[in-house]
């Protein structure tokens, strides 16, 4: 709750209605702009959802390989930057194969 101070010190004379009007216009305007600034900054929020949802669900293709399937040639890097294919385990030994997309990376 606000509260106006009152001066005697111009003609011993309280402060004008105008002024009271004026802060209240003020308060007004403040509030106002508030409101609109919190619509602008909400909507600039959901348009990125609104216009995701808008886009058809894009399906992915079947997959090549299917359960029981030789697994495909493939070469990759290891944590030591050494190349590793799996064309070298072939008939020496047993490889189990776990993919997590950004597992360790930092992003």
């Amino acid at each position: 709750m606000s509260c106006c101070i009152h001066s005697w010190e111009n003609n011993n004379t309280l402060p004008s209605i105008t002024s009271h009007r004026k802060s209240i216009e003020n308060r007004e305007r403040r509030v106002f702009m508030n409101r609109l600034i919190t619509a602008i900054v909400f909507a600039g929020l959901l348009a990125p959802t609104i216009r995701a949802a808008e886009k058809p669900a894009e399906t992915p293709p079947p997959p090549a390989v299917k359960v029981g399937d030789m697994a495909p040639d493939f070469t990759l890097t290891d944590q030591n930057g050494n190349k590793v294919s799996l064309k070298d385990f072939k008939g020496k030994k047993n490889v189990a194969l776990a993919f997590y997309i950004f597992a360790f990376t930092g992003g």
